[in-house]
């Protein structure tokens, strides 16, 4: 039953983010590939592919220490809030 739920709910998320105006500029531009791959793999039944994706840019530095800012309105941006660090893996927040 959670596998029937997940997917529908990723897929709403990662098109949210994807349509964030942040990243239209061309500074993100492989953000947003990733974010399409992601989107596209999710659609494919394919999690670990679109986790795998996502994860990655959660470690990126640049995104871990740094916004992208909004080309359009220049209030808005994109990038992690929050890492959490653990002794197994690294979790993040993104907005």
């Amino acid at each position: 039953d959670a596998a029937r739920v997940a997917s529908p709910l990723a897929l709403d998320l990662a098109r949210e983010i994807a349509s964030e105006p942040a990243l239209r500029s061309d500074a993100a531009s492989g953000i947003a590939a990733v974010l399409e791959a992601a989107i596209l793999a999710i659609g494919q039944d394919r999690p670990g592919q679109a986790c795998d994706a996502i994860v990655g840019l959660l470690q990126r530095e640049d995104l871990r220490h740094y916004r992208v800012p909004c080309r359009h309105c220049s209030y808005g941006s994109i990038g992690v809030e929050e890492v959490l660090e653990t002794s197994d893996e690294t979790a993040a927040e993104v907005s």
